[in-house]
């Protein structure tokens, strides 16, 4: 029976009332009950669905009804707490679908195992269900949390940043609620590994460091910058082509024979793109000048090419090995310079990496030194500044010769200026502090007249 029907059967009692109709007492409480039972049947409905909609208008028509009653029977007691009944019963059934609201009973966090590395970050999301079923995300809403934060941090996001190794609980609380998820730490991942330099010449019996550096990265995640370390004295070092070249532990190439080979890091299972090593080999080595004269004491400076099987060329003159033959006639140093020491001719050999050159000659001449002249006669110098000076011999021969490396400098005053003397850098004075000082040279018992150097 319909909200309608229990206002139709309620008149009907009232007129029954007012006419004084037999029975007529007990038809307001008989259509109380039946308003009560309606109402309960309404509020089982599935489409009532606790919703305030239906709740309303019911309870203002047992309003209505029972005003009703009481305004033209205000004198009949059970009139009044019929209609009162009747009133209840609605109001109480549509107040109990208004209260019938959904709770949050578990919160699930995704993913519920992941795992990264050191340095990384891993997004977690958190999704409440309710008892009527239905689920929401509440990701930004959730108080996030980590068991560990030595392990890693997790922000208001849901996004954990790591720090250490080891295993963690990351937490999402909301409505009461928590969800758990496991968020592993494991070692980092090296991603790549550069060898350095990529490509490379070096001569048969030379030497070459390389150096491996390695890429890490965060696993699953390529928003995360990768970092970089240096591998190269951990690394295990390979050369494809021992024979051509060997690689140490370190890194350290030595070229062997001419040829190729591809050298190559290895670390954590990784190994890294070759990188081409080209070793050459010395085919012949040449000194020039070839043949020469002068006269005693006059130094000659030698230099020595060494040729390669590439056809390449490279001037080794302080790297090779200088010898004369016979000995007496000329001294010569591991830079390739020849001095003089008696009348004579001698040949001159320059070898690199098992390759001696063919001979050069030197022929001394037996012209004495006669005079030695110093240039500039006079210069200036800052404190702290250099100036070259050189000394030129002349010969009996009439021949001239730069004495400048075999003779012997000095300073007046060396709290002015100092100057070096004998071998390559000969001759060049430094400015020490303000005044003026003489510089002389000398070769045995030839001197210059000397020079004048004033530091302002």
């Amino acid at each position: 029976m319909g909200k309608g029907a229990v206002i139709a059967a309620w008149l009907i009692a009232v007129c029954c009332a007012m006419a004084s109709c037999g029975g007529g007492v007990t038809a307001p409480s008989e259509q109380a009950d039946a308003a009560r039972e309606d109402a309960s049947i309404d509020a089982d409905r599935p489409g009532d669905g606790g919703s305030d909609a239906d709740a309303s208008p019911g309870a203002t028509d047992a309003s209505e009804t029972s005003d009703m009653g009481n305004t033209v029977d205000g004198d009949n007691p059970a009139d009044a707490s019929d209609a009162s009944e009747a009133s209840d019963a609605i109001d109480a059934s549509d107040g109990s679908e208004a209260s019938d609201a959904a709770v949050v009973t578990m919160v699930a966090v995704s993913p519920a195992t992941t795992s990264t590395q050191p340095g990384c970050t891993a997004q977690f999301t958190a999704r409440a269900t309710y008892s009527d079923g239905s689920s929401v995300d509440v990701t930004s809403q959730a108080t996030w949390s980590s068991a560990d934060t030595t392990i890693a941090t997790v922000d208001a996001t849901g996004l954990a940043s790591t720090i250490g190794g080891g295993s963690v609980e990351i937490l999402a609380t909301y409505a009461g609620q928590t969800g758990h998820a496991l968020l592993v730490v494991s070692p980092s991942a090296l991603q790549s590994i550069a060898v350095t330099p990529a490509t490379a010449t070096i001569d048969a019996g030379a030497t070459l460091q390389y150096t491996a550096i390695g890429t890490y990265g965060c696993s699953g995640s390529a928003a995360d910058a990768g970092w970089t370390a240096d591998l190269t004295g951990s690394a295990q070092w390979q050369s494809s082509v021992p024979a051509v070249a060997t690689c140490s532990p370190s890194g350290l190439a030595t070229g062997l024979a001419a040829g190729t080979t591809t050298i190559t890091a290895t670390s954590g299972g990784l190994t890294s793109s070759g990188a081409t090593l080209k070793v050459v080999g010395v085919t012949s080595v040449a000194v020039s000048p070839s043949a020469i004269g002068v006269d005693l004491q006059c130094p000659v400076q030698f230099h020595a090419t060494a040729q390669y099987s590439d056809g390449s060329s490279q001037d080794v003159t302080t790297q090779a090995a200088w010898s004369t033959a016979p000995t007496g006639v000329a001294t010569i140093d591991q830079t390739g310079l020849a001095i003089g020491q008696g009348p004579g001719s001698t040949l001159v050999f320059a070898s690199y990496q098992g390759v001696t050159s063919p001979a050069a000659t030197l022929t001394e001449a037996a012209g004495t030194l006669v005079t030695l002249t110093i240039a500039p006669a006079s210069a200036s110098v800052a404190v702290g500044a250099t100036q070259a000076f050189t000394a030129t011999g002349l010969f009996s021969s009439g021949n001239t010769c730069d004495m400048t490396v075999v003779a012997s400098w000095q300073s007046s005053a060396t709290g002015v200026a100092t100057i070096t003397s004998g071998g390559h850098g000969a001759g060049v004075a430094t400015g020490v502090a303000a005044g003026s000082t003489s510089i002389t040279a000398s070769v045995g018992a030839i001197s210059a007249s000397a020079a004048m150097l004033t530091v302002p």
